[in-house]
């Protein structure tokens, strides 16, 4: 009668145990996370090279490379090589 309202000790884990548990769902989620963030870079470089195949036939990109020169030797105090 004594231990009649008492749980069995087998459903109880130690610390130790529950450290372990955690740590693993810890490592789990960021593995996961870890895979989520590169299938949307995935994503993102799969999306990238029609838009730049695209702003390349538009004539975009040549526009943007005669302002590169521009932007380095503003950047570097305006003194061109």
């Amino acid at each position: 009668m004594q231990g009649a309202g008492r749980s069995p000790q087998r459903i109880f884990r130690r610390q130790d145990e529950v450290a372990g548990i955690r740590d693993a769902r810890a490592k789990a989620q960021a593995e996961q996370a870890g895979m989520a963030a590169m299938a949307a870079a995935g994503k993102v470089a799969r999306d990238a090279v029609p838009a730049a195949v695209q702003a390349r036939d538009s004539g975009l990109l040549d526009g943007l490379g005669g302002l590169m020169p521009q932007a380095a030797q503003d950047a570097s105090g305006g003194h061109g090589a």
